[in-house]
């Protein structure tokens, strides 16, 4: 008769980076964002034809100044997004969670999970289909704020070991 096994945390540690397609998710809603501001920016720049003069006018509202200004838009805040996704990660250890964030001051954060009761799985329409999610870890005394972790690939694995250590 086989026996079964439960998953661990493999020793010292698990690192957990955020999904890839939450990634694909922002950077859409990127684009979108950066196509809205180019519409208002269409628009609002129709009423300021007198106070900057026709030629300047002429300039700023050529279709091809818009599209380069759309496109240094969009690039800044890819990159912006991408550094963000990327410098977000935490660190399973058996008796801890190390959370990481920060872009130019990296923060460290360090969770006790002796502290932890139980913890939930959170996924929506998109983050069950591309199997990711959040997992909120439950404090078991009064006071003790939740911790997330967020965006977390195939989450029902992390979730099972973070529960098995609770």
């Amino acid at each position: 008769m086989k026996k079964s096994r439960k998953k661990t945390i493999p020793l010292p540690h698990l690192k957990i980076v955020q999904s890839t397609h939450a990634l694909i998710i922002r950077l859409s809603f990127g684009a979108f964002i950066v196509l809205v501001l180019l519409l208002v920016l269409g628009i609002g720049l129709s009423n300021l034809k007198v106070f900057l003069g026709e030629d300047v006018y002429t300039i700023i509202t050529s279709e091809f100044f818009l599209l380069l200004l759309g496109f240094m838009l969009y690039l800044l805040l890819t990159a912006y997004i991408i550094i963000q996704w990327k410098s977000i990660y935490y660190e399973i250890y058996p008796k801890k969670i190390h959370f990481y964030s920060g872009i130019l001051i990296k923060n460290e954060r360090i969770v006790d999970l002796r502290d932890y009761g139980s913890a939930n799985l959170s996924q929506g329409f998109l983050n069950k289909r591309y199997d990711y999610g959040t997992i909120e870890l439950i404090g078991h005394r009064p006071g003790l704020a939740s911790e997330f972790l967020l965006n977390i690939p195939h989450p029902k694995y992390y979730l099972s070991a973070i529960e098995e250590i609770l």
